[in-house]
């Protein structure tokens, strides 16, 4: 084994950034709390004018990167790709984990090599002083369920190869159509039953506040569509 892969973090942990002064220390500090400290955090951020930069090198084991593209798909990417770790996380700058996230996931996919990833279980939380944005229903508001989001996400660099990064072509469903990718390659993955992830819910939530337009179901009728063109191509190839 070479010096590099000796000094090699287990975790890359990918946490895409602009203009996130606000809520950043507090993801920073839900990282740092780990159980699990053998982590690196790659800091990606998308030409932030405030001051999410100096928050983000305040911290031990951060990488701060500049992406080169636009989107936080482009910065999920480029963390992936910049990343040292055995295995991959990501965690949007304005939630925050729970302490035994990444000892949980580690030990999973630890204990199975068959395993291409693990998921695990979520809560909302809302914002004080905040009402919730269009298009979200409040009623989930408190209650734990298991979620494929990238907040409770933790992946072998491998899986990125066998169904491809995060596209980028996509206004606001990226992640469902990744998570939709994943599903229907019929790869295994794990649950973890433990809640990982605390959601924050606030006025400027990307995925709420957008999927009440008109781009929301024109997404989701491409997701439906290509989804069973791939069944349709797996269906073809092993008959």
């Amino acid at each position: 084994m070479s010096n590099n892969e000796e000094c090699a973090p287990t975790v890359s942990v990918v946490i895409a950034v602009k203009n996130a002064e606000r809520y950043l220390a507090e993801c920073l500090d839900s990282v740092a709390a780990q159980t699990f400290q053998e982590f690196e955090i790659l800091v990606v951020d998308g030409h932030s004018t405030d001051g999410t930069e100096a928050i983000a090198r305040a911290y031990a084991k951060v990488r701060f990167l500049q992406q080169d593209g636009a989107g936080f798909q482009n910065a999920w990417n480029s963390g992936v790709r910049a990343a040292k770790g055995r295995y991959v996380a990501f965690l949007d700058s304005d939630d925050r984990w729970s302490p035994i996230k990444l000892e949980k996931q580690v030990a999973m996919l630890d204990a199975d090599p068959a395993l291409e990833a693990v998921i695990g279980t979520m809560r909302f939380f809302m914002e004080p002083g905040e009402i919730p944005p269009p298009g979200f229903r409040d009623r989930v508001l408190g209650q734990d369920h298991v979620a494929q989001m990238p907040g409770v996400l933790m992946v072998r660099p491998r899986l990125f190869e066998k169904i491809g990064l995060w596209g980028e072509d996509w206004q606001i469903a990226s992640d469902i159509d990744w998570f939709l990718k994943l599903k229907d390659s019929g790869l295994p993955v794990g649950v973890v039953p433990d809640l990982l992830l605390h959601k924050r819910v606030h006025s400027r939530n990307l995925s709420y506040v957008t999927a009440s337009d008109r781009i929301y179901p024109t997404e989701v009728l491409r997701l439906l569509h290509e989804s069973i063109e791939r069944k349709r191509a797996a269906a073809r190839s092993q008959g």
